[in-house]
């Protein structure tokens, strides 16, 4: 009776890849956390600045956006340069973005937290696009599917702690008054809350601006593996024309649009 050798997990050419994979694992959660966090945060917004719900829903658009507009110049990024260099510039972009929500809420207006919003998901959008294919080359093709399983098993951990902190570290410490209520206030009045409710909101960034700056001085400063890193001279269009001759991936982008549409 023959057994067959299952193919290593985290090792590729005798290399142990255990703590390059924990650190883009990470990632998953990351952008888990940057996604769920914000969907509870519209009514927060409206609240804050006595906007309607519609107003709100901006944060949403701004968030959106800054996949949408990203990930083509994400995908050629990694291609003229690495997937390692893809990740270092998502986490910094990500960075950035949360750490605008200091200099938003001094300003105390809106449009301000929407273009933070903005620079953060064009990091997340630098992100995705680097960290699932690093993953697969982080050891055998014939493990990739399980590395690729067990790194996007953090992703929905990364969601439910963003929804927990915004529900439980935001909505629950934000002033009282609804809407309605602060339009009756003082101007002075108005400010000194909506100051102090802008602090309670914009904490969570602060915390996860640090963070990835930990977490970018680890990948910079770690050697992570250069398996796949190799620079194609295919056109962008080209590849385009081949993966829409898929119908696996032509199904599977419509899926996603209207999964994220629902959501």
């Amino acid at each position: 009776m023959s057994s067959s050798k299952q193919a290593p997990l985290l090792s590729r050419d005798g290399v142990n890849l255990l703590l390059p994979f924990i650190i883009i694992t990470s990632c998953f959660a990351l952008w888990g956390f940057a996604n769920d966090i914000t969907g509870p945060l519209v009514k927060a917004f409206s609240k804050i600045f006595r906007m309607s719900v519609t107003e709100g829903a901006l944060v949403q658009v701004a968030f959106y956006l800054g996949y949408f507009c990203m990930a083509f110049p994400a995908a050629l990024f990694i291609q003229r340069y690495s997937y390692k260099a893809g990740v270092l510039l998502g986490l910094s972009l990500y960075a950035v973005g949360a750490a605008m929500f200091i200099p938003a809420q001094m300003a105390g207006f809106y449009y301000p937290f929407l273009a933070a919003y903005f620079i953060m998901t064009c990091g997340l959008s630098f992100l995705e696009t680097s960290c699932n294919p690093y993953i697969y080359c982080m050891g055998p093709e014939e493990s990739a599917t399980r590395r690729l399983n067990l790194a996007q098993a953090f992703n929905p951990i990364g969601a439910l702690a963003g929804m927990y902190v915004a529900m439980h570290f935001v909505q629950e410490r934000l002033h009282p008054l609804d809407t309605a209520e602060r339009a009756l206030l003082s101007p002075e009045e108005f400010e000194q809350i909506k100051s102090d409710d802008l602090w309670v909101l914009i904490q969570p960034y602060i915390y996860i601006a640090a963070v990835l700056v930990a977490i970018i001085i680890l990948v910079r400063l770690l050697k992570m593996p250069k398996a796949g890193d190799t620079r194609s001279s295919k056109k962008l269009s080209t590849a385009l024309g081949e993966l829409v001759r898929i119908k696996n991936y032509r199904e599977g982008v419509i899926a996603q649009f209207f999964y994220v549409g629902a959501q």
